[in-house]
This record gives structure tokens, sequence and C-alpha cells, in this order.
């Protein structure tokens, strides 16, 4: 029973301080109205007065060629932030009494090839510029990438033409020169001797004939003259002899001239036809095709730089509104210090 009653002495006097609290700020409302309606109106001139700062941003893509059916890109998107991240911010940051400057540099999340930039000015118009500076450094600078890649395929399209003048000039001339050669000089050459090889056989085949008619003949009659005709007659088959074996090997000749090295030599000029040519033909039409200009892509904005109507600095409503949630808490505080001190002095009155 004792409890109880403890227990609602205290709600009654915690129902009393809070009264006394209420009619404490009641008593200084116009106090508390007045500090935190002046403490919102310094609020708002300074917002007012403090420089506003605008912001423009842009997403762009990083500049892009074809090689060997493989998308490349112009620059590693991280390694570029880096570089102008120093460029544009640390480099510049000291600088004084500019209007305008880059105030982040940064890779889209989850993207190879996209940069984010966003630029600070005094206007919305010197933002776009300082940031339009900055995407005409990354352009300028890749289409330097993009002429020392074209310059290159330039070059290898030039060392390819060499490469097909001189097949063309050397090796197929002088392959085609010694085909004719071997068509229209050496073959024919070997069938006259061997034409005029057998000729030959045929009349000695016939002095051979002769003569041995003549020594039936002069057997009997005249020994002496038997004798020079057997001596004759083996001199023509030596001489027969002689000229079968050259036929024969006039005959070879002939035969590896037209199976072998002939053969050898058409093979020779359709492989640079068929296969040297149109190999080196090949890569020169796929490095032509590579100069096209579609397959080249510079860095560029996607779609336009985006600026707001508004100043991003300072932020007016949010500046007010601590101001006055500042500035009542403050006074209220205020009002019960003061309240304290009044008491305190009582207190040593009415002792």
């Amino acid at each position: 029973m004792q409890n109880t009653n403890q227990q609602i002495n205290n709600i009654q006097e915690d129902e009393i301080d809070l009264r006394e609290l209420f009619l404490t700020l009641w008593k200084k409302k116009f106090f508390i109205i007045i500090f935190t309606g002046l403490v919102t109106i310094l609020a708002i001139i300074y917002s007012l007065m403090k420089t506003p700062i605008y912001e423009a941003k842009a997403v762009v893509e990083i500049g892009s060629y074809k090689h060997n059916n493989k998308v490349e890109l112009l620059a590693d998107v991280n390694k570029l932030s880096q570089t102008l991240n120093v460029l544009y911010i640390d480099i510049r940051k000291n600088q004084k009494e500019r209007t305008s400057w880059i105030d982040k540099i940064a890779v889209l999340k989850k993207q190879k090839n996209f940069i984010e930039i966003h630029s600070l000015g005094l206007s919305n118009e010197q933002a776009k510029e300082e940031l339009q500076q900055i995407i005409t450094y990354m352009k300028s600078e890749h289409s330097k990438i993009i002429n020392e890649i074209l310059n290159q395929k330039d070059i290898e399209i030039k060392n390819i033409d060499r490469n097909i003048e001189l097949l063309k000039s050397n090796n197929l001339i002088t392959i085609a020169e010694d085909i004719h050669y071997v068509q229209k000089v050496k073959i024919p050459s070997i069938v006259e001797k061997i034409l005029t090889q057998k000729q030959k056989l045929k009349n000695i085949e016939e002095q051979i004939k002769i003569t041995q008619i003549n020594i039936l003949k002069t057997q009997k009659k005249d020994p002496t003259l038997t004798a020079l005709n057997v001596m004759e007659k083996r001199s023509l088959e030596s001489e027969l002899s002689s000229l079968k074996i050259n036929v024969i090997d006039l005959l070879d000749k002939k035969e590896v001239l037209v199976s072998k090295t002939l053969p050898r030599l058409l093979r020779a000029k359709a492989k640079i036809i068929e296969v040297d040519l149109k190999k080196l033909f090949e890569q020169k039409n796929i490095l032509e095709q590579s100069l096209l200009p579609h397959n080249y892509k510079n860095t560029a904005i996607v779609g336009n730089i985006m600026t707001n109507d508004y100043s991003i600095k300072p932020k007016k409503k949010l500046i007010v509104v601590v101001a006055f949630v500042t500035g009542f808490i403050f006074s209220i505080f205020i009002v019960f210090f003061m309240e304290f001190i009044a008491g305190f002095r009582r207190e040593e009155d009415e002792i």
C-alpha cells in the first residue's frame, strides 16, 4: 500500500515538472520565436549570399576498334580514370580563383568502357565548358591512337603489295621463263637431235647392208678388198652402237624434262598463283576491310551533357531547415539555462 502511494506521488511530481517546463517555455515563447526566426533569417541570408555552384555531368564511352574480329578498347578505363584524376583533379586542385573544376571521375560499375565525369562551376555554362575540355582531350588522344593503328595497317598493306610485286616480277617471271625455255627450246632441241641421230642410224644401217653385200661379192675374188670391207663394217657397227647409246641418252633427257622438270616448274607456278599470291591477296583484303570507317569509333559522350536548372551548392532548403531546427532547440536550451540561473538566484535571495 505504501509503495502504491509512493508511485502515485512520483507520477504527480512528474506531471508538475512537465507542466512547469511547458509554462516556462510558454512564458518565453516570444524569445524562442524571435531567436529561432533570427537564426533562420541569418541562414536564409547566408544561403542567398553564398556563391551558387552548378553541376554538369556526362557519361563517356571509350572508343574502340575491331582487330581480328574482336572489339578492342582504345584505352583501359581504369588506367584512363587514374590518369584523368591526376591531370584534372590532383594537379589543378591548388589553383586559385577557378570558376570551374572537375569534381569526380569514376568508372561505372560493372562496365568496361564507360566513365562518368562530374564538373562544378559558377554557372552551368562554365561547368559544361570544363567538362568539354576533358572530353576534347580524351577524343584528341584517342584519335591519335586510331591514326597510329590506321598508319600501321597502311604500312602492312604496302608491305603486302611489295611482296606481291616481288612474287610477280621475280619468282613468277623467272618460273615462266624457265617453263618457256623447257617447252620451246630445250625439248624441241632434244627432239631435233633425236631425229638427227635416228636418221644417221638409218644411213649407217644402209651402209652396213651395202658393205655386207660387198663382202659377199669380193670374198672369193679379192681377199684384200674383202678385209677392207670387213673393217669398214666393224667401224660402221661401232658408230651405230654409239649412236644408239646417244639416242637412248637423248630420250632419257627428254623424259626427265617432260615428266619431272616441266611438272615441277608448273607446280611452282601454280603454288605462287594459287597459294602464295592468293594468301597475300586475302591478307590485303582483310586489312583493307579493317580500314573501313565503321570499324573505328572514337571516344564520345553518351547522349548530352546533363545539367540542372538549380545549383547543387549551397543547398538552401537544407540550410534553412537545419538552421530553424538548430535555432529552435538552442533557444529552448537558453530558456532553460536562463530559468536555471533565475531559480539559483531566487534560492540565494531566500537564504
